[in-house]
Protein backbone atom coordinates (compact mmCIF):
# COMPACT_ATOMS: atom_id res chain seq x y z
CA UNK A 1 0.00 0.00 0.00
CA UNK A 2 1.02 3.16 -0.76
CA UNK A 3 1.20 5.30 2.55
CA UNK A 4 1.94 8.78 1.32
CA UNK A 5 -1.02 8.57 -0.92
CA UNK A 6 -3.50 6.84 2.17
CA UNK A 7 -2.66 9.97 3.50
CA UNK A 8 -3.49 12.38 1.25
CA UNK A 9 -6.90 10.58 0.65
CA UNK A 10 -7.52 10.42 3.95
CA UNK A 11 -7.02 14.39 4.14
CA UNK A 12 -9.96 14.24 1.37
CA UNK A 13 -12.57 11.65 2.94
CA UNK A 14 -12.05 12.25 6.41
CA UNK A 15 -10.57 8.34 6.72
CA UNK A 16 -13.70 6.79 4.55
CA UNK A 17 -11.65 5.10 2.58
CA UNK A 18 -11.06 1.09 2.04
CA UNK A 19 -7.60 -0.53 1.85
CA UNK A 20 -7.84 -4.22 3.49
CA UNK A 21 -7.91 -6.68 1.10
CA UNK A 22 -10.84 -8.43 2.32
CA UNK A 23 -12.61 -5.29 1.83
CA UNK A 24 -11.19 -4.28 -1.55
CA UNK A 25 -11.91 -8.04 -3.16
CA UNK A 26 -15.69 -6.74 -4.12
CA UNK A 27 -14.41 -4.03 -5.99
CA UNK A 28 -12.31 -6.03 -7.95
CA UNK A 29 -14.60 -6.99 -10.96
CA UNK A 30 -18.34 -6.41 -12.22
CA UNK A 31 -20.54 -8.86 -14.00
CA UNK A 32 -18.91 -9.90 -16.66
CA UNK A 33 -16.79 -13.36 -16.74
CA UNK A 34 -14.45 -13.37 -13.90
CA UNK A 35 -10.71 -13.33 -15.64
CA UNK A 36 -8.63 -16.40 -13.88
CA UNK A 37 -6.78 -13.75 -11.54
CA UNK A 38 -8.50 -11.17 -9.66
CA UNK A 39 -6.68 -8.04 -9.20
CA UNK A 40 -7.88 -5.93 -6.38
CA UNK A 41 -7.52 -2.52 -6.68
CA UNK A 42 -5.37 -0.20 -3.73
CA UNK A 43 -7.82 2.22 -2.54
CA UNK A 44 -11.84 2.49 -2.71
CA UNK A 45 -12.89 5.94 -1.91
CA UNK A 46 -16.61 7.19 -1.36
CA UNK A 47 -17.59 11.07 -2.90
CA UNK A 48 -20.03 13.02 -1.52
CA UNK A 49 -19.17 15.63 -3.92
CA UNK A 50 -17.89 16.98 -7.35
CA UNK A 51 -14.71 18.63 -5.36
CA UNK A 52 -13.76 15.13 -3.87
CA UNK A 53 -13.61 13.65 -7.02
CA UNK A 54 -11.41 16.75 -8.47
CA UNK A 55 -9.04 15.94 -5.80
CA UNK A 56 -8.85 12.52 -5.93
CA UNK A 57 -8.27 12.64 -10.16
CA UNK A 58 -5.35 15.46 -9.41
CA UNK A 59 -3.91 12.86 -6.29
CA UNK A 60 -4.67 9.89 -9.17
CA UNK A 61 -1.80 11.99 -11.75
CA UNK A 62 0.37 12.99 -9.32
CA UNK A 63 1.28 9.21 -8.33
CA UNK A 64 0.44 7.88 -11.61
CA UNK A 65 -2.04 5.45 -10.38
CA UNK A 66 -5.58 4.50 -12.52
CA UNK A 67 -9.26 5.70 -11.60
CA UNK A 68 -12.25 3.31 -12.23
CA UNK A 69 -15.38 5.13 -11.87
CA UNK A 70 -17.92 2.46 -10.49
CA UNK A 71 -21.51 2.78 -9.83
CA UNK A 72 -23.85 -0.44 -9.06
CA UNK A 73 -20.94 -3.01 -11.24
CA UNK A 74 -23.84 -4.11 -13.76
CA UNK A 75 -21.65 -3.57 -16.69
CA UNK A 76 -21.00 -6.80 -18.74
CA UNK A 77 -18.06 -5.78 -20.69
CA UNK A 78 -15.17 -5.58 -17.53
CA UNK A 79 -15.80 -1.66 -18.06
CA UNK A 80 -15.56 -1.64 -13.67
CA UNK A 81 -12.48 -4.63 -13.83
CA UNK A 82 -9.41 -3.87 -11.97
CA UNK A 83 -6.33 -4.31 -14.73
CA UNK A 84 -3.71 -2.40 -13.01
CA UNK A 85 -2.57 -0.38 -9.68
CA UNK A 86 -6.26 1.33 -9.25
CA UNK A 87 -8.45 3.76 -6.86
CA UNK A 88 -11.78 2.71 -7.30
CA UNK A 89 -13.87 5.85 -7.17
CA UNK A 90 -17.42 4.32 -6.07
CA UNK A 91 -20.46 7.05 -6.21
CA UNK A 92 -22.72 4.92 -3.65
CA UNK A 93 -22.97 8.13 -1.66
CA UNK A 94 -23.70 10.32 -4.80
CA UNK A 95 -27.36 8.60 -4.99
CA UNK A 96 -29.92 11.73 -4.96
CA UNK A 97 -32.37 12.75 -7.17
CA UNK A 98 -32.04 16.28 -6.99
CA UNK A 99 -35.11 17.71 -8.41
CA UNK A 100 -37.96 16.60 -10.89
CA UNK A 101 -39.25 19.44 -12.85
CA UNK A 102 -42.94 18.68 -14.24
CA UNK A 103 -43.06 21.56 -16.58
CA UNK A 104 -39.69 21.02 -18.22
CA UNK A 105 -39.84 17.40 -18.48
CA UNK A 106 -36.14 17.35 -16.59
CA UNK A 107 -34.93 15.36 -14.14
CA UNK A 108 -31.41 16.65 -11.83
CA UNK A 109 -29.97 13.55 -10.59
CA UNK A 110 -26.34 12.56 -8.88
CA UNK A 111 -25.03 9.58 -10.58
CA UNK A 112 -25.76 6.45 -8.51
CA UNK A 113 -29.00 7.57 -8.33
CA UNK A 114 -30.81 3.73 -9.22
CA UNK A 115 -33.16 4.17 -12.65
CA UNK A 116 -36.03 2.65 -12.03
CA UNK A 117 -36.15 5.08 -8.69
CA UNK A 118 -36.29 7.63 -11.30
CA UNK A 119 -38.66 6.50 -13.33
CA UNK A 120 -40.97 5.82 -9.94
CA UNK A 121 -40.29 9.56 -8.93
CA UNK A 122 -41.03 10.43 -12.66
CA UNK A 123 -44.37 8.29 -13.00
CA UNK A 124 -46.01 10.17 -9.78
CA UNK A 125 -46.31 13.38 -11.68
CA UNK A 126 -47.53 11.72 -15.29
CA UNK A 127 -43.56 11.07 -16.62
CA UNK A 128 -40.66 8.75 -17.51
CA UNK A 129 -37.69 7.95 -18.62
CA UNK A 130 -37.82 6.00 -22.11
CA UNK A 131 -34.62 3.89 -21.83
CA UNK A 132 -34.84 0.66 -20.01
CA UNK A 133 -31.57 -1.34 -19.72
CA UNK A 134 -31.76 -5.03 -18.36
CA UNK A 135 -31.04 -4.49 -15.09
CA UNK A 136 -33.00 -0.84 -14.63
CA UNK A 137 -33.72 -2.11 -11.27
CA UNK A 138 -30.46 -1.57 -10.02
CA UNK A 139 -28.74 0.69 -12.79
CA UNK A 140 -27.07 3.76 -11.73
CA UNK A 141 -27.84 6.83 -14.40
CA UNK A 142 -24.16 7.52 -14.05
CA UNK A 143 -23.32 4.19 -15.36
CA UNK A 144 -26.29 4.29 -18.31
CA UNK A 145 -24.82 8.01 -19.33
CA UNK A 146 -21.01 6.82 -19.87
CA UNK A 147 -22.29 3.79 -21.87
CA UNK A 148 -25.64 5.44 -23.27
CA UNK A 149 -27.40 1.81 -22.30
CA UNK A 150 -31.14 1.13 -23.67
CA UNK A 151 -33.28 -1.55 -23.63
CA UNK A 152 -36.00 -2.86 -25.44
CA UNK A 153 -38.04 0.60 -25.58
CA UNK A 154 -34.82 2.14 -27.36
CA UNK A 155 -35.83 0.67 -30.47
CA UNK A 156 -38.91 3.31 -30.03
CA UNK A 157 -37.45 5.82 -27.96
CA UNK A 158 -33.75 5.90 -28.48
CA UNK A 159 -30.73 5.18 -26.35
CA UNK A 160 -29.46 7.62 -23.28
CA UNK A 161 -27.93 9.72 -25.27
CA UNK A 162 -30.77 10.88 -26.79
CA UNK A 163 -32.32 12.21 -23.35
CA UNK A 164 -29.27 13.44 -21.46
CA UNK A 165 -29.27 17.50 -21.91
CA UNK A 166 -26.57 18.30 -19.40
CA UNK A 167 -23.59 16.96 -17.51
CA UNK A 168 -20.95 17.86 -15.17
CA UNK A 169 -17.45 16.41 -15.46
CA UNK A 170 -14.75 16.14 -13.98
CA UNK A 171 -11.74 16.07 -16.40
CA UNK A 172 -8.50 14.26 -16.59
CA UNK A 173 -6.54 17.35 -14.47
CA UNK A 174 -9.31 17.76 -12.03
CA UNK A 175 -11.39 20.41 -13.15
CA UNK A 176 -14.92 20.68 -13.53
CA UNK A 177 -16.94 21.77 -16.32
CA UNK A 178 -20.58 21.77 -17.42
CA UNK A 179 -21.78 20.70 -20.47
CA UNK A 180 -25.01 21.73 -22.53
CA UNK A 181 -27.96 23.30 -20.85
CA UNK A 182 -31.75 22.69 -19.39
CA UNK A 183 -33.63 23.13 -22.71
CA UNK A 184 -33.74 20.44 -25.43
CA UNK A 185 -33.47 22.56 -28.23
CA UNK A 186 -29.69 24.33 -27.86
CA UNK A 187 -27.49 24.60 -30.37
CA UNK A 188 -24.74 27.26 -29.16
CA UNK A 189 -21.24 25.90 -29.55
CA UNK A 190 -20.03 22.11 -29.34
CA UNK A 191 -21.75 19.39 -28.14
CA UNK A 192 -20.07 18.60 -25.10
CA UNK A 193 -22.70 16.32 -23.47
CA UNK A 194 -22.98 14.25 -26.78
CA UNK A 195 -19.41 13.88 -26.79
CA UNK A 196 -19.24 12.56 -23.51
CA UNK A 197 -22.26 10.60 -22.70
CA UNK A 198 -21.45 6.77 -24.26
CA UNK A 199 -17.71 7.16 -23.81
CA UNK A 200 -17.36 5.30 -21.05
CA UNK A 201 -15.12 7.25 -18.73
CA UNK A 202 -12.43 7.42 -21.05
CA UNK A 203 -12.99 11.58 -21.40
CA UNK A 204 -14.22 12.64 -17.88
CA UNK A 205 -15.91 11.29 -14.85
CA UNK A 206 -20.15 12.47 -14.66
CA UNK A 207 -20.86 13.63 -11.17
CA UNK A 208 -24.57 15.43 -12.05
CA UNK A 209 -26.39 14.62 -15.12
CA UNK A 210 -29.88 16.09 -16.05
CA UNK A 211 -31.97 14.40 -18.47
CA UNK A 212 -35.26 14.74 -20.32
CA UNK A 213 -38.11 12.63 -20.01
CA UNK A 214 -41.54 12.07 -21.85
CA UNK A 215 -45.26 12.10 -20.41
CA UNK A 216 -46.28 8.94 -19.32
CA UNK A 217 -49.19 8.68 -21.62
CA UNK A 218 -47.03 8.82 -24.82
CA UNK A 219 -45.44 5.25 -23.74
CA UNK A 220 -47.52 3.11 -26.03
CA UNK A 221 -45.28 -0.21 -26.14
Amino acid sequence: MDKTLFEELKKIYNGDILYKTEDLYPYAYDTSPNPKEIMTPEFVVFPTNSQQVSKTVILANKHNIALIARGAGTCHCGGCRVKQRSIVIHFSKMDKILDIKKEDLIAHVQPNAVIAEINSQAEKLGLFFPPDPSNLAVSTIGGAAALSSGGPRTFKYGSTKDYVINLEVVLSDGSIIKTGSDIAKNVTGYNLTSLFVGSEGTLGIITHSKARGKKSYSCIL
